[in-house]
């Protein structure tokens, strides 16, 4: 697996190197749907939350805008991703107050419409808006539960190492040159390794900013 992982980003960094490519980053929103969660907690005599928690992401994509034919677009890209969510409640008397961070290697494949597909040139159509759909294949960095003294806790022993993703969203490309975006993730596959707590999935929300590089 991490010998395909390596192939996959040596491409994609051959095709950057010698295409057009955007490059961006921007805040995520993210948490957790409470199915089962709580009832966990609720078993040792807890009452405990979940909510959403903002991130980071950042990462590099290639495409091209200046195609004028087509009527959809192809966006394959690599993302650093994370995601989490929070904890907030009491657990046998004690205040429960932490945050886990899932941070994960997303690879990416968004199918943009089109909008500039008749456009003359950039200059009479300055801002252009491609709505988009997509999937992704994530791999698991690393995760951690921060707590509320600032101490950490390795907890990827208790997930999955992988996710699977359906991406809703739009990008707002500006002079041709500066990507703005909104998107929602979700989730196919549960976060918890655990049966347990069989329908825990990823959720989230991302706003971006970018700029397209041209070769």
């Amino acid at each position: 697996m991490k010998k395909l992982f390596l192939v996959l980003i040596l491409s994609l960094v051959f095709v950057i190197l010698n295409s057009q490519f955007t490059a961006f980053g921007g805040l995520t929103n993210s948490w957790i749907p409470d199915r089962n969660y709580s009832r966990i907690f609720e078993l040792v005599g807890g009452s405990v939350d979940s909510g959403s928690v903002q991130n980071f992401h950042f990462g590099v994509s290639y495409i091209n805008y200046n195609n004028t034919e087509s009527i959809v677009l192809f966006e394959p890209g690599i993302t650093f991703l994370s995601k989490g969510w929070e904890n907030t409640g009491t657990v046998l008397g004690f205040i429960v107050d932490e945050k886990q961070r899932l941070n994960y290697l997303d690879f990416s494949m968004k199918a943009k419409l089109n909008t500039g597909q008749s456009r003359v040139n950039t200059k009479e159509n300055r801002i252009l808006i491609y709505p988009y759909i997509g999937a992704s294949f994530c791999n698991l960095l690393n995760a951690r539960s921060i707590l509320g003294d600032g101490s950490t806790v390795n907890i990827r022993e208790h997930l999955r190492d992988t996710d699977f993703t359906l991406m809703f969203g739009a990008d707002m490309l500006i002079d041709n040159r500066f990507i703005f975006g909104i998107g929602y993730i979700h989730g196919l596959q549960s976060v918890f390794k655990d049966s347990i707590m069989p329908d825990e999935y990823h959720r989230s929300l991302t706003f971006s900013v970018g700029m397209v590089f041209n070769r």
